[in-house]
């Protein structure tokens, strides 16, 4: 009997033993007693597991009630591993921390880690407790594009859609072929910028789904063709961007369209 449900259900079934997170104490609990008392003979592929995994809901908090909440779920899930293990069944591959808990919680490395945002240069934790070392990231990811139009409008002519931004003084408009289907969030209308030359210019009027318009000034040094970074390298970084919006660095980073190319550069 064994021998046949083994070979039914491999891998598939044992892929993960433990998958539950955020505030399901009872059910890591539950879950590990059940799996525990199945009466699975030790023998059987079924009774090893690819790994086991918890997430965290708040292991990127300093708060010391957030700490206390996140050390309890590492708790529960040392618990749950440990009944496992007294049942002769192989939990695999360990592992429960996240970005946050890289950072803030060592005890819950375990087998491995689970880094998300850290691996693009940004730590979100501000208030680091004095007696965990810092980890010192660096932001990687550029969002670039070029000048594909440069057009010279009149004062109190408006742009873009809504006419949510009238030019103060006669000026050029460059157009950026990117917009919010590319990533760049519509809520970043008339309070962003792009990098051209070395120099910021506030991207005016409403973001549009494939394109963005920059206001370059009476006597722009500015030419078709021509790089705009968006965020990251020498602009500002995604982080910044998302606090501009509302949101989280990890939201920005990963809503860059597919469409967008992507280039590795090595160090």
């Amino acid at each position: 009997m064994a021998e046949s449900i083994s070979d039914r259900w491999r891998p598939r079934e044992t892929r993960r033993l433990i998958t539950a997170g955020a505030s399901l104490f009872s059910t890591i609990r539950s879950m590990s007693a059940s799996v525990a008392g199945c009466g699975m003979p030790s023998q059987s592929p079924m009774s090893a597991a690819a790994s086991a995994q918890i997430h965290f809901a708040v292991s990127d908090s300093a708060d010391e009630q957030d700490i206390a909440y996140t050390q309890e779920q590492v708790t529960r899930f040392k618990e749950a591993i440990g009944t496992l293990s007294s049942a002769s069944i192989n939990p695999g591959i360990v592992h429960a921390a996240n970005s946050g808990a890289i950072l803030l919680h060592p005890d819950s490395w375990f087998d491995m880690v689970r880094p998300g945002i850290l691996l693009y240069g940004y730590n979100t934790i501000h208030d680091i407790p004095s007696d965990i070392e810092p980890v010192h990231v660096k932001p990687v990811m550029e969002l670039k594009t070029i000048v594909t139009l440069i057009k010279k409008i009149k004062k109190d002519e408006p742009v873009s859609y809504g006419r949510t931004w009238k030019a103060p003084q006669d000026t050029y408009i460059a157009i950026l072929p990117l917009g919010y289907a590319d990533g760049l969030p519509r809520l970043a209308s008339n309070k962003w910028q792009a990098l051209i030359n070395g120099k910021s210019y506030p991207i005016v009027g409403r973001i549009c789904m494939d394109l963005c318009c920059v206001d370059l000034g009476p006597e722009p040094d500015v030419q078709r063709w021509s790089e705009a970074v968006i965020f990251g390298g020498q602009a500002k970084s995604a982080a910044d961007l998302a606090a501009v919006t509302g949101t989280i660095p990890y939201e920005i980073t990963c809503n860059i369209n597919k469409r967008v190319p992507r280039i590795t550069v090595t160090a």
